[in-house]
């Protein structure tokens, strides 16, 4: 991952040398803009998306510059809708979102701060009419999401606001 990635989210914040696995490319100069997201020159994004079965997929708050590449993979099912405003994944649907943030990056969230070289593995899983809410995120029923993130040696991680709701199956 190149030196001068920045990452700019208003719910979470990693200081340099944190690794993220997002799996993020954008490449010679070019730039990716959300409204919650700015990933700068020589980025990588690789972000899975799939939707099937008269599903349909809404993203209101994303732009792609020249030469990023964004590959999106997210699995609706059986009538299921996805709709990205900040983030919102309906009945059935799967996210996995890994990030990778290295050499003097930034990513910064309001609600939650990874400092350098921290390590965060963070697995959500929702299933059978559980909900998780988060302000920007809301997954319905039967949705899996898997967040990894890894930052190593010696850091703090801090997350003032964290819903974490695990329903059994």
């Amino acid at each position: 991952m190149p030196s001068q990635l920045v990452i700019k989210n208003y719910c979470t914040t990693l200081s340099p040398n944190v690794e993220l696995n997002v799996e993020l490319e954008c490449r010679a100069s070019s730039s990716f803009k959300n409204k919650h997201t700015t990933l700068f020159a020589n980025a990588e994004l690789n972000v899975e998306l799939e939707c099937r079965a008269s599903s349909t997929f809404k993203k209101h708050c994303t732009t792609l510059s020249s030469n990023v590449v964004l590959n999106v993979e997210l699995e609706c099912r059986a009538s299921s809708t996805f709709e990205n405003k900040h983030t919102t994944l309906y009945a059935n649907a799967e996210l996995n979102v890994e990030l990778e943030c290295r050499a003097s990056s930034t990513f910064e969230n309001k609600h939650t701060t990874l400092y350098a070289n921290a390590e965060l593995n963070v697995e959500l899983e929702c299933r059978a009419s559980s909900t998780f809410k988060k302000y920007c995120s809301t997954l319905s029923p039967n949705v899996e999401l898997n967040v990894e993130l890894e930052c190593r040696a010696s850091s703090t991680f801090e997350n003032s606001i964290q819903y974490y709701m695990r329903m059994p199956n």
